[in-house]
């Protein structure tokens, strides 16, 4: 009998860099060393064994002893992606993931368009030497490329996962509660580059590939605290918590899907974020390597600690029932999360049953968002011409509801500029989008700044406080649906145009738009909403103006909301955006579809409530109702729900959309 020899097994193979602490550099970061750890264990999730995980890192305490760790320098960084070129065959995948600084040197070869190549900053990356005309022990993209091409050519298949970022136009960063992870060219003593006339055309990557970036070209990547009680916080960066979790939690994805939930999960709370995530390559459509275990219903819990936290969307005040196996269908009481960490939370015991050293939980209700934290007003120019005393006595004579003012922590961050009030996000990015594209309070010459600023303050606030509240109720990471069931949304515009004072109603050709697309006062937006679930679904739907005014679109008033299995129910929405005075502001606002499935022969469940100012408690309603009426109302001071229903399920579709003025061409 002849003997065959079989096939090996594709295998993953992984290159793990992150850089926390810089040796010569003054540009440390707090995340990268946690990234790394979580990386790792999204890794190990997809059945990646650990001896197939490389680990450069400044800081090993998260890491398991299993791990061989060296530090992040670029020789070690270069070495590696050797050895994975080397391990790696026809069928493997070879992954490498970056977490730290990255800048911008001069072109050397002429293959940059820019005049600028894209660099990465190990731990020993030091200044600009114009002896050898780079930034000492930095890792240009070419280099990178170079290495890269090694494991392409021998059949593996490449994904590359950056958190970092290289470029700072676009915007007008003034300083927050993140960090960004960009180093500016002028801090490296790098002198003005001179622009190539890109005659080199770069050396393209064969092969098949993956890279998903944390950032657009022109935007900054940040790394943010998560919340925690009790001991300091924990650095994440954005992008690589959420795309860490997704591998986790989701077992089938293509990486294009794996983006377009990383994309989801990091604008839950904000409509304000800057940070947008990218790809390119040939396998964007193919699937993600390895596979995750389909997520349990119930967690794990060791000597009252939910093996659970932060980083899975539990806050403080969490209502937990407790089962004494994954299979009991009584549970044994209930527990309060008391204090968090991002990977653990502490369990109180509601009753007075005794917590068994090892059980099993289900999530209740996740417990209410914090009251949101802003950051108190500095001036953007303090030589602008302007006089803002008017504003900064009304600031220190209002009193808030649902809001803190304070410099640590926050959520968003007030500016004085151009007369007025602008708030962006926690990365405290001034228009994103372009001049003037930052929500702006100004004050009216008839009304009363005190007031009218309160009254636009708490109105952000509330809008805030609705989407954290709409994402700590959708699940966290594992309510995201992908399309292969639940509500299916398409969104469509009909051009408008101006008759007079007024829009026209004349039909116009539709065309299809998508969340980020920029509408024209005037212009229809229609919705279609597809029930593509076997179960009858009640949808809600609701919009954030530019003044965060919450409206709710649909239902309206006695309307049934409730779509059957295969319906299909279309909705249009006229955009307007006056220019006002000639200011000619963009608006950023938010379209939100909220599906929730019906229960058989159970009331309607309808959401429109929730964009009322004050959102009443109201004992009568479904457990999620309640909830989400509660964790939105300003005074929930204490954050304590004190509800023991189950909330149903929920999932959340958010559109933002970009409303231009008339005057726009």
């Amino acid at each position: 009998m002849a003997s065959f020899a079989m096939p090996a097994a594709a295998e993953t193979h992984a290159v793990l860099v992150g850089v926390s602490d810089y040796l010569y550099l003054d540009a440390d970061l707090k995340g990268p060393a946690n990234d790394v750890a979580l990386m790792a264990q999204a890794l190990t999730a997809r059945g990646v064994p650990p001896e197939n995980i490389t680990i450069l890192t400044s800081d090993g305490t998260h890491l398991a002893d299993t791990y061989s760790i060296k530090p992040p320098e670029r020789h070690n960084i270069l070495a590696a992606l050797e050895d994975l070129a080397k391990v790696t065959a026809t069928g493997d995948t070879a992954l490498f993931y970056f977490s730290g600084h990255g800048s911008q040197a001069p072109d050397i070869d002429g293959d940059e368009q820019g005049g600028y190549d894209e660099i990465f900053l190990p731990s020993d990356a030091k200044n600009w030497k114009g002896a050898i005309g780079a930034v000492e022990n930095a890792i240009v993209d070419d280099e990178l490329r170079e290495k890269m091409t090694a494991i392409t050519q021998d059949g593996a298949q490449l994904v590359g996962i950056v958190d970092a970022c290289h470029s700072g136009t676009g915007f007008r960063a003034i300083g927050a509660k993140g960090v960004a992870r960009y180093v500016a060219p002028e801090s490296l003593g790098i002198p003005q580059a001179t622009l190539s006339d890109g005659t080199v055309t770069p050396t393209a990557l064969d092969g098949e590939f993956v890279f998903l970036y944390s950032s657009q070209s022109d935007q900054r990547s940040f790394e943010y605290p998560l919340t925690s009680t009790g001991d300091s916080p924990a650095w994440y960066g954005d992008f690589t918590r959420s795309i860490a979790t997704a591998l986790q939690h989701h077992p089938d994805l293509t990486y294009e899907q794996l983006l377009e939930v990383t994309r989801k999960d990091m604008r839950r709370a904000s409509a304000t974020a800057t940070q947008t995530p990218d790809a390119e390559g040939p396998l964007l459509d193919t699937p993600v390597f390895g596979s995750a275990p389909d997520t349990q219903t119930r967690l794990s819990t060791q000597n009252g600690t939910l093996l659970s936290g932060a980083l899975d969307g539990l806050t403080v005040g969490a209502e937990i029932a407790i089962f004494d196996s994954l299979e009991a269908e009584q549970s044994l009481g209930t527990a309060r999360v008391v204090s968090i960490t991002a990977t653990t939370s502490k369990l109180a015991p509601s009753g007075e049953f005794i917590m068994p050293e090892t059980a099993y939980a289900e999530i209740l209700h996740p417990g209410a968002p914090e009251a949101m934290i802003i950051a108190p007003p500095t001036a953007v120019d303090t030589f602008d011409g302007y006089h803002y005393r008017p504003l900064e006595d009304a600031i220190d004579q209002m009193s808030l509801d649902g809001v803190v003012l304070s410099d640590v922590d926050f959520d968003a961050a007030l500016f004085f500029t151009q007369g007025g009030i602008a708030i962006t996000g926690p990365d405290g990015v001034l228009d994103p989008h372009g001049p003037e594209t930052s929500p702006r309070f100004f004050p009216s010459d008839d009304g009363n700044i005190t007031t009218d600023l309160r009254a636009w303050i708490e109105r952000a606030a509330q809008a805030f406080t609705l989407r954290r509240a709409l994402a700590l109720a959708e699940g966290g990471h594992k309510g995201f649906s992908l399309g292969r069931g639940g509500v299916k949304i398409d969104l469509t515009r009909k051009k408008g145009q101006l008759s007079g004072a007024k829009c026209a109603t004349k039909p116009a050709e539709e065309s299809a738009i998508v969340s980020g697309d920029a509408l024209i006062h005037c212009d229809q937006l229609w919705l279609e909403i597809k029930n593509l679930s076997t179960k009858a679904q009640d949808i809600t739907v609701l919009y954030i103006d530019g003044a965060f005014q919450i409206d709710a679109l649909w239902p309206q008033g006695t309307l049934s909301n409730r779509l059957a299995s295969g319906e299909t129910k279309r909705l249009g929405f006229q955009m307007e955006n006056w220019d006002h005075d000639g200011l000619g502001l963009s608006a950023f606002e938010e379209l939100i579809v909220l599906s929730v499935p019906a229960t058989a022969d159970g009331p309607r469940t309808v959401l429109s409530a929730l964009a009322e100012t004050s959102t009443p408690r109201d004992t009568d309603a479904s457990g999620l109702e309640a909830y989400l009426r509660a964790a939105t109302s300003p005074d929930t001071t204490t954050r304590a729900l004190s509800l023991n229903t189950k909330i149903s399920p929920l999932k959340v579709h958010r559109f933002g959309l970009e409303i231009l003025p008339q005057a726009t061409p």
